[in-house]
């Protein structure tokens, strides 16, 4: 068997078409995010594939090739040598985060991480170095694992020939991948009419809105979104918009608050 990552997603066996594709996107992100961050050759690049939908609970392969320029020698001396040792890598480090259950690690010495219960896991050297640098995978790993349905458990496992590895990832696990960012913002939901002052019918910038004052909005509703782009929805001065207003504020120890305005869901508009 080719080396491969198997995503399952338990529980039913679909899922929607946008939650997969939102899933897929930060997947790539932290793949391609690890591998920037390794150890390697420049010249190696990384291919990733969907090579299989597999029936059951719904699951993907996922084919993560690294490319070596043939004849090339590396220009240093290289950890990851193959698209096997990079899916190790991979499994290490999602499996060491769930480890860490959300919390700093006690010590670490060798290869071994110590974490804050006093509990040990034995990881190799590209995992360790991972964790002695500042280099965003952890949190591009956070917006992976938290893009999935939320009422959702994961499997991710590895499969090199007849070698198995599984992480898997409960709803409850989710509070272990939280972007420490996260936690410094205070989000608020309502359902609120807006008057629209500034469309973008392209879709590439926010809206410039009134609610109170004037606010610009990122609009998140992919329905929407959609129908806007292909013209299914007109747009006067004054248009008016029924909708659920995220308002995510982050808290600063100087107390100034520059909140930023999300669109969820946008149930209806008329003029």
């Amino acid at each position: 068997m080719d080396d491969i990552l198997k995503i399952k997603f338990e529980g039913e066996n679909d899922i929607s078409i946008d939650d997969l594709a939102i899933f897929l996107k930060y997947t790539s992100k932290f793949l391609n995010n690890l591998r920037g961050n390794l150890d390697m050759d420049k010249s190696v690049t990384l291919n990733t594939k969907i090579v299989a939908f597999e029936k059951g609970s719904f699951t993907i392969d996922i084919s993560p090739i690294l490319e070596f320029v043939c004849c090339s020698a590396p220009l240093i001396p290289t950890i990851i040598s193959s698209t096997k040792e990079f899916i190790d890598v991979v499994m290490f480090v999602i499996e060491s985060k769930k480890f860490l259950k959300g919390k700093e690690y006690r010590e670490m010495y060798g290869n071994t991480i110590i974490n804050h219960y006093g509990n040990s896991i034995t990881v190799n050297d590209s995992t360790i170095n991972i964790y002695s640098g500042n280099n965003g995978i952890f949190e591009s790993l956070d917006k992976m694992i938290n893009s999935a349905p939320q009422d959702r458990a994961i499997e991710i496992s590895s499969h090199n020939c007849n070698d198995i590895k599984k992480v898997r990832i409960l709803p409850e696990d989710r509070i272990y991948f939280k972007n420490k960012k996260d936690n410094e913002y205070r989000i608020s939901y309502s359902r609120i009419t807006l008057t629209v002052k500034k469309p973008d019918l392209e879709m590439k910038s926010k809206w410039l809105v009134w609610y109170d004052k004037q606010i610009m909005v990122d609009i998140l509703d992919v329905d929407f979104t959609d129908k806007v782009r292909n013209g299914e929805v007109n747009f006067v001065n004054g248009t008016l918009m029924d909708v659920v207003l995220q308002i995510k504020a982050p808290i600063k120890d100087d107390g100034s608050v520059k909140p930023e305005y999300n669109i969820i869901k946008v149930h209806k508009i008329w003029h």
